[in-house]
């Protein structure tokens, strides 16, 4: 290679930086690599951020709960490593003021807890802490008790001082089997109480955070450490709904890194073909001027080079400063999310966005620049003479299978790529048929209608019908930009409806349990007075299974089943709640004896089916039923559940009490103190905060996807462009011709109004349908939404694309008439 080569084509790059094609070119291999490594890197940084916000519900990244203290290696390690960890004992105790009595829920903190989040109590700054010597407790308890602040209480041997009422802890769950009063207090007051002995019922609760690396470090090593009693938990463990929230996220982040990286491939080979049939004279005169073909050949391979090279360094210092400045950026974007991780460029994402670009521009751009080592001399003096060779289909297939190839093994989704492939496959034929269709109907109107009219009408649908070959080729990209945009947006509004119904706006956010059956009305009446709405009230005995098809459930059962270790709430009810589905057999048996509905999770643990019989402990009694259906439950519905449901009353002779749920705005929490004074037995589970924080993380992932959302436009945009661009030449001849016969300029673009916006609708309506389709597909594989149809999307999208398609057409071709005739002929 001669430096006189490399020289001329630099010279040559500078020379035709301003040429359209040249431009779109690198912008779409810039947004390629741009689109990539933000996309990707941005779905790394959000996962470990969002994930960082979600376990502040956790009061730490990790969790161990064990019935008994962990061994000191494991504390241990966790100083190794430099994990923070903190400790909670969880027990039930009779606690004593001077006049009353009542079973709470203590929990001992240490000082390090929480972890994560804050502890709010009344009165206090938010992250106050519980002293020592004092309790915090929920202010129902102080009715219970007849106690106020400052006053003594007893916890076992120890007398302790009320102090400030607990409002919420950070990791405060919603656990039905915990229905007693919350008390809080210093670890370090424990052993003056004497509660907890050898054989107490105590859970030890360990927390754990620390930075990514370190928590991988230990998700690995702990799990070997511990028994089929302890359990390991993360937000995925014990906040599945925001841990399916965020899978669904990454899932629709690498699905949109893999849609910006094809639509922007799209378009550098549609602007390489444009910018090759360009240079046809060029080449004529090089060859004139003594280069041969291979030269030619490695001149332009050079300026793909230049690009290339130009836009891999670009894109990764764009990518940089983003990296620079992306907490800054995302930080307004989500509020109440405390930023615990750096955003940093992922390098695996560097690497897939460089070898997909590079890929694009030389594979798109080689066979057009092989082509041009074909022009000939003469084309210099005889233009016709220059026309470039045509590219095998095969090459462009191959180039297709190497671009997803590489996506899917970066994705790691094969079901991503066999969607895809199926999708552009049905996109194809939608768009053959809907072409067919036009063409025979535009040649029908033509004949018809205007045969002998010279009108923009006619010339539009003439330039259609004429070369259907190119009409469906131009369709077929634009139907791609389209249902590739329209896919990501569906996705997206899918995703965030389905979000806002699993927890609507007014969605339960307080439950009563422990109420009687004298207080079932009276309660009704309180409630119903201050404008609050109960569901309905459940009625619930507690009782343990004990025997499946009369045998013992711990031989029957091998493995640990944490619903067999407990008792469960065994309610009966006349008809199906709602968020129950009967997914086998039939609600309520004609049989003689009970039956019951089991949930579905529950008989696959402990092998249940249809027809089996159990037995459960119910104060002291035994009660054999039959399982006569099974159950799909909701449980992210925030209204009461159960494992057990019996038919309407089953277990009436049994002592029973009864539990509501119902939503209360934050300006009515006076109803709560209300309540507690008019029926201080009556326990009241408040989830607002925890509901508040799961809404504000699902509004926060709904945000980011909207930023996502903008560079899949951008692409689609150039992949229009591109194409639009591409006709320019084409045009420039017919245009001539026109003008030479008369067709006057406002015609003309009336003529490239009117056929890009047949054209934009036809593509944009093929594109949404299939969108349609292949994205109910992937949101029930992938997302498991449901499928839904949208409609107004549909008639919107087809709309808007129809009318900006027909304005890019005339906005880009109207200049194509503005030029003197005689300039046009020389």
């Amino acid at each position: 290679m001669s430096f006189r080569l490399i020289q001329y084509a630099l010279n040559s790059f500078v020379e035709q930086r301003k040429l359209p094609a040249l431009r779109l070119m690198f912008l779409a291999s810039l947004l390629s690599v741009f689109a990539i490594v933000s996309i990707l890197s941005l779905t790394s940084f959000l996962k470990e951020a969002l994930n960082s916000s979600s376990s502040e519900l956790l009061a730490a990244d990790r969790q161990v709960v064990s019935p008994r203290e962990l061994d000191p290696v494991v504390l241990e390690y966790a100083n190794q490593i430099g994990l923070r960890h903190g400790l909670a004992v969880e027990f039930r105790s009779m606690v004593f003021s001077d006049s009353a009595s009542q079973l709470v829920s203590v929990k001992a903190v240490d000082n390090a807890y929480p972890l994560l989040g804050s502890l709010q109590l009344s009165g206090q700054p938010q992250g106050s802490k519980v002293a020592s010597g004092n309790i915090a407790m929920q202010s129902r308890l102080n009715n219970l008790l007849n106690v106020k602040l400052g006053d003594s209480i007893g916890v076992g041997d120890a007398d302790l001082l009320v102090g400030p009422a607990l409002i919420q802890e950070p990791d405060i769950g919603f656990n039905l089997g915990d229905i007693q009063p919350r008390l809080l207090m210093r670890l370090d007051d424990l052993a003056a109480t004497q509660v907890v002995q050898p054989g107490s019922r105590v859970k030890y609760r360990y927390y754990f955070a620390g930075d990514i690396e370190q928590l991988r470090v230990f998700d690995d090593w702990i799990v070997e450490q511990l028994d089929n009693s302890q359990r390991y938990e993360g937000v995925a463990d014990s906040r599945p709904a925001i841990a399916e929230a965020l899978q669904k996220a990454e899932a629709f982040l690498l699905l949109s890194s893999c849609l910006a990286a094809l639509l922007s491939s799209l378009a550098i080979s549609l602007a390489a073909r444009q910018y090759s049939s360009q240079q046809i004279r060029s080449v004529a005169i090089l060859k004139t001027l003594g280069l041969t073909g291979r030269e030619v050949v490695l001149v332009y391979v050079l300026k793909l080079g230049f690009i290339g090279l130009v836009v891999v360094c670009l894109g990764l210092v764009l990518g940089q400063l983003v990296s620079g400045s992306l907490s800054s950026v995302i930080a307004p974007l989500l509020p109440d999310v405390e930023l615990r991780v750096e955003f940093d460029l992922s390098m695996s994402a560097v690497l897939v966005a460089v070898l997909v670009t590079v890929l694009t521009l030389f594979g798109s751009a080689i066979p057009q620049v092989f082509a041009l080592s074909g022009v000939k001399p003469m084309a210099v003096l005889r233009p016709e003479e220059g026309f470039l060779r045509p590219v095998s289909r095969f090459y462009y297939v191959l180039l297709i299978a190497v671009l997803l190839f590489t996506l899917a093994i970066y994705t790691q989704s094969i079901l991503l790529l066999v969607l895809f492939v199926l999708g552009s496959c049905l996109l194809m034929v939608v768009v053959g048929v809907i072409v067919f269709i036009l063409a025979r109907s535009l040649e029908y109107v033509s004949s018809k209608y205007l045969k002998k009219s010279e009108s923009g009408a006619s010339l539009a649908v003439q330039a259609l019908v004429s070369q259907r070959g190119n009409t469906f080729a131009q369709c077929l990209v634009y139907a791609f930009a389209f249902c590739l945009f329209a896919s990501i947006f569906i996705v997206r509004e899918s995703l965030i409806a389905q979000w806002q119904q699993q927890i609507p706006e007014n969605a339960p956010n307080h439950f009563l349990i422990n109420i009687t059956e004298p207080q079932v009305k009276g309660v009704k009446e309180l409630l119903a007075s201050n404008g609050i709405n109960v569901s309905h009230m459940y009625p619930m005995v507690r009782g343990r299974m004990s025997h499946i098809n009369g045998e013992d459930v711990k031989v029957a059962v091998t493995k640990d089943v944490a619903a067999l270790n407990r008792e469960l709430n065994l309610s009966w009810v006349e008809d199906m709640p709602e968020g129950n589905e009967i997914v086998d057999g039939a609600w309520g048996s004609d049989s003689e004896g009970l039956s019951v509905s089991v949930e579905q999770e529950l008989t696959d643990n402990i092998g249940v089916s249809l027809g089996d019989s159990l037995t459960f402990n119910v104060a002291g009694l035994e009660v054999v039923a039959t399982v006569s259906s099974i159950r799909k439950v909701d449980w992210e519905s925030m209204k009461p559940n159960f494992y057990v449901l019996f038919k309407d009353g089953a277990l009436n002779d049994f002592p029973n009490t009864y539990i509501a749920s119902f939503y209360l705005p934050e300006d009515q929490k006076t109803v709560i103190n209300e309540l507690s004074r008019s029926y201080p037995t009556v326990s009241v589970l408040e989830l607002d905060l925890l509901i508040g924080k799961i809404q504000s993380i699902v509004n926060q992932v709904s945000t980011v996807l909207s930023f996502v959302l903008y560079l899949i436009l951008a692409a689609s945009v150039l992949v229009i462009a591109a194409i639009t661009l591409s006709k320019i030449s084409e045009r420039e001849h017919q245009s001539l011709i026109y003008r030479v016969l008369g067709v006057r300029s406002t015609v003309l673009q009336k003529a490239y109004f009117l056929e890009f916006f047949i054209l934009g609708f036809v593509a944009s309506l093929a594109g949404f349908l299939c969108a349609e389709a292949a994205l109910n597909a992937v949101s029930i594989a992938l997302f498991g939404a449901n499928p839904v149809l949208n409609l107004s999307a549909l008639i919107l999208g087809v709309g808007f694309s129809s009318v900006l398609l027909g304005f890019l057409g005339f906005i880009v071709l109207r200049r194509l008439t503005r030029n003197s005739l005689m300039q046009s002929l020389r």
